[in-house]
């Protein structure tokens, strides 16, 4: 089974490669977590980093353990930086981007393949791609995951995606192409992870 990640913005941990110092900011984390609980009614237990790192976390088992103390149970920190080369380059990155826990039981959940920022807006001066570039490339996202039953964990902005494609019709053809096989499934990172923590078999 594929399944195909829609964006969810999450509360921000960190803005630089992680350190045992940053471990306080978690203290601010946990108070907007009470606060959404509050007021929405629901907690949250995950949380992304803005810009990931090429390790995830795997370094840092320290912040691995205080994230899990303080109830996040799944991050998204881990992304392919350095990359470089054609779309079919980073296409070719999603197979080693899939789901796995760190010893400590935090699942991490990397991004795969370009970030819509990575796409558009990094070296591209005024010159950012065409959306329709943008959409084959995300369909040749879903072609491999498909061939290869992967889990395809897509990472977009709204402040980026909007604004090359205010109608956003990069997600109508994506969805139209998902749902042309009746075996993928769409979700959030919420269900994903009700999924792969209810069934850790599923992962490689």
């Amino acid at each position: 089974m594929l399944l195909i990640l829609s964006y969810v913005p999450v509360m921000p941990l960190f803005h630089e490669r992680p350190q045992s110092t940053q471990l306080h900011q978690l203290l601010s984390w946990l108070g907007w977590q009470l606060l959404l609980e509050t007021e929405l009614g629901q907690r949250d237990v995950g949380i992304r980093a803005p810009g990931g790192y090429g390790y995830g976390l795997r370094d840092a088992p320290e912040l691995q353990q205080a994230i899990l103390d303080v109830g996040i149970r799944w991050v998204s920190t881990q992304f392919s930086w350095g990359t470089q080369g054609e779309d079919q380059v980073w296409i070719d990155t999603i197979p080693e981007e899939q789901p796995y826990y760190y010893p400590t039981g935090l699942l991490e959940m990397p991004y795969a393949g370009h970030q819509d920022r990575s796409f558009f807006d990094v070296d591209m001066g005024d010159s950012p791609r065409p959306v329709d570039e943008w959409i084959a490339y995300l369909k040749g996202c879903v072609d491999i995951a498909y061939e290869k039953n992967l889990f395809l964990c897509l990472t977009t902005h709204p402040s980026t995606s909007f604004k090359h494609d205010p109608k956003a019709r990069y997600l109508d053809e994506l969805f139209a192409y998902c749902r042309e096989r009746s075996d993928i499934r769409l979700c959030t990172y919420r269900e994903m992870f009700a999924w792969i923590d209810a069934d850790k078999s599923s992962l490689r």
